[in-house]
């Protein structure tokens, strides 16, 4: 499941820099806005890998100890 979700985040992260800045035509605002996008889906990314999978792994491992 964490291979599909590393794989499916991936398509639709570039998908949503690819459609925010196809259609720029200046270099360089195009490249800032792009790297803004990326900033922002990286942010994004870690606020969920911080506050849901290492506190599922946390709980899940709590459950191997008490059995």
């Amino acid at each position: 499941m964490i291979n599909t979700m590393h794989q499916i985040g991936s398509s639709v992260g570039l998908a949503l820099i690819v459609g925010v800045t196809g259609g720029m035509t200046h270099g360089v605002a195009s490249y800032r806005q792009s790297l803004l996008m990326s900033t922002i889906c990286a942010a994004i990314a870690l606020v969920i890998i911080v506050f849901v999978v290492i506190p599922g792994e946390q709980r899940k491992n709590q459950l191997k100890l008490k059995h």
